[in-house]
């Protein structure tokens, strides 16, 4: 089968290009009686042994424009494998992981709102917080746990205190002091005159 799929592979590109040699064809297995019409078949030696099935083409054959070639498939296979890519992605973030990417969106459009997050993920506030649970995790902490590394990120980039409060969406600097206070044991003052001093 490896081979039969690789033939098709190199047939398709030559039906293409009918000037396309292929570089190398790799294979796993050891050669077979039939590697001889294989050989023929695509004008080179194949490899065996190899770590896995592959065939190189030429960088050039592939980089090459194709005036026959259907712009409108083109994006409707890009938009495919973006949506695919971006499913392997969640899959691997987790949902506390798609939340938190949510959180730090919302953070910098000065909304976080529980709302604003099940709005963005497609969900109910109910859902939101039955399928975090399901993962032991809160909005609450999550949130939280953005607004510390954002707040240490704008403070080292020198934004003033209320600057920093209003940007995480507290009421008045108070209420971010006090929450900097419980994060990091010290006021957000004092943690920005602990930073190293740029030298000009």
């Amino acid at each position: 089968m490896a081979e039969k799929t690789v033939a098709d592979i190199v047939a398709v590109v030559r039906g293409v290009e009918p000037a396309c040699q292929p570089v190398a064809v790799r294979f796993p297995h050891d050669p077979t009686a039939g590697d001889c019409i294989l050989e023929s078949l695509m004008a080179l030696r194949p490899t065996y042994g190899a770590s896995c099935t592959e065939v190189v083409l030429p960088l050039e054959v592939m980089e090459r424009p194709r005036p026959q070639a259907d712009k409108a498939l083109f994006r409707l296979s890009e938009r495919y494998l973006t949506m695919r890519s971006a499913q392997d992605d969640e899959a691997a973030l987790g949902y506390v992981g798609l939340v938190r990417n949510a959180v730090q969106r919302a953070l910098a459009e000065g909304n976080c709102e529980q709302e604003t997050i099940a709005r963005e993920l497609g969900c109910g506030v109910r859902t939101l917080q039955r399928r975090l649970a399901r993962e032991g995790a809160t909005l609450r902490g999550i949130v939280d746990e953005c607004r510390r590394e954002r707040a240490r990120a704008l403070l080292e980039k020198k934004w003033t205190i209320a600057e920093v409060g209003f940007a995480l969406g507290y009421s008045e600097p108070a209420a971010f002091q006090h929450a900097f206070r419980r994060w990091y044991g010290v006021s957000p003052r004092a943690w920005s005159q602990s930073l190293p001093q740029a030298t000009g």
